[in-house]
């Protein structure tokens, strides 16, 4: 299965802490696709994937509840990592890069933490009209099949 489908599967089923925990892993994955574009010397699909990553920056800057001592402090981190980035897109150097990757992934492995000690861990999920998917193995094949039941009402509830 594809990263993305992967992720829209995980995206569909998450709850509040887990679709946090996912936008971590898209970013940290985006950061290590500039590193790859910067060595195939792909300039390219570096800028495009320069722009994408600050836009993922900014989605977690903006989503940040102020109301938090320590979202500032978060704001902070986000703002030098997109600083970091821009310094990268003009520089092109790898040590920027990862950087800001090492931060990120500072910050990554704390939001872990952090969910394992959540007490209410099995809050639902944010999509709660979505399909549900059913993953089992197979007769022969010996590989994990998923399994979407159709889901007649999946739009919107009034």
């Amino acid at each position: 299965m594809s990263q993305i489908k992967e992720w829209t599967l995980r995206i569909s089923q998450a709850n509040q802490e887990q679709l946090l925990l996912i936008t971590y892993e898209i970013l940290v994955s985006a950061i290590d696709e500039l590193k790859d574009y910067l060595e195939k010397k792909d300039l390219a699909n570096y800028k495009k994937k320069v722009r994408h990553t600050q836009k993922i920056l900014n989605y977690l800057m903006n989503t940040l509840d102020m109301s938090y001592e320590i979202s500032y402090d978060l704001l902070s981190l986000y703002l030098y990592l997109h600083k970091l980035l821009v310094q990268a897109s003009i520089s092109m150097d790898k040590k920027v890069i990862e950087g800001a990757e090492k931060i990120l992934k500072i910050i990554q492995k704390g939001f872990i933490e952090a969910c394992e000690l959540e007490v209410d861990n099995d809050s639902e999920s944010i999509m709660i009209n979505s399909q549900k998917v059913y993953a089992g193995l197979t007769y022969g094949k010996g590989a994990l099949q998923e399994v979407v039941l159709d889901y007649a009402n999946r739009g919107l509830e009034a």
